[in-house]
């Protein structure tokens, strides 16, 4: 942890220092925005709620504006800085080959987010999810929400051209736990239920206190989040159960826990030999092949 904020301090000293606006016009632009954003994920990571407040002051707008959400799937490709403090570039063939066994979106189950997803008067709803239908049998099938963004972009036929890492919305969830962890619960509620009432989603009752208002941050950050590969640090370091749901129900079909060894993959014979990688990950018997 200290070697990290060593490394995203003297990267934000040195965007404090120069010329450069605090937001880069440029998709991929690095700033002093996404050295904050990264050193908050990291105080969180370790548990000091104060430096995760402190550094989230300056990230999140006095009032938000619908212009830090992407919309439309194709505002997932542009990495416009309206919607992302750091967008990477991605050769064209990335995607594709990640969704290369699906055309669209029926039947596409490997794209399901955990239980429901977002409810069609939800402002996000237009690019965060794909509504389809999963055929269970010959005369079966069953509505089901996948999720939506890139995967969108490509059943319509476009090719993605950035991947936002650090988006601008990411910044309203990390302020409010560190401020609902830090004692601070009527603003961590009110900056959650800003955002909640600008997309149009159903409010935190004010009722929602202690580790009760927590969980609900985290929940919504995992909606948000869905499919952008920021649950996995939650769930690490919360020491949260991954739990599988059956496609739009309410009912755990799997569920490993913290401490399972399923949790990371074998490592095969090849990757360890050709890489000097040593002994197999714990739990796992050592493979052949």
């Amino acid at each position: 942890v200290q070697a990290i904020e060593r490394l995203l301090k003297e990267a934000l000293t040195a965007f404090d220092t120069t010329t450069r606006p605090p937001y880069g016009s440029a998709p991929g632009f690095v700033n002093a925005a996404t050295a904050r954003a990264l050193l908050a994920r990291l105080y969180l990571y370790a548990g000091d709620w104060a430096k995760a407040e402190e550094v989230t002051r300056t990230l999140v707008p006095t009032t938000l504006s619908t212009s830090m959400i992407p919309t439309t799937p194709l505002a997932w490709s542009q990495g416009a800085s309206s919607v992302a403090l750091f967008a990477s570039s991605v050769p064209v063939t990335y995607y594709n080959s990640i969704y290369a066994q699906a055309k669209s979106a029926a039947n596409a189950t490997y794209q399901l987010p955990q239980r429901s997803y977002l409810a069609s008067t939800d402002l996000r709803h237009r690019s965060y999810a794909l509504d389809s239908t999963l055929q269970v049998d010959a005369t079966t099938t069953r509505s089901l929400q996948i999720i939506g963004k890139y995967a969108a972009l490509l059943f319509a036929g476009g090719l993605p051209s950035y991947n936002c890492v650090v988006r601008t919305t990411e910044p309203i969830f990390l302020r409010a736990e560190a401020l609902a962890r830090s004692g601070d619960e009527t603003a961590a509620r009110d900056l959650l239920n800003s955002y909640l009432r600008l997309v149009g989603a159903d409010e935190v009752a004010s009722t929602v206190t202690g580790s009760a208002l927590v969980d609900a941050i985290i929940a919504e950050k995992a909606r948000e989040f869905a499919g952008e590969g920021l649950r996995f640090f939650d769930l690490k370091r919360l020491g949260l159960p991954i739990e599988h749901y059956t496609p739009n129900e309410e009912r755990v079909s799997l569920t490993l826990p913290a401490g399972s060894y399923k949790r990371t993959l074998p490592l095969p014979a090849s990757e360890r030999s050709n890489k000097n990688l040593g002994a197999q990950n714990p739990g796992w018997p050592e493979l052949t092949h």
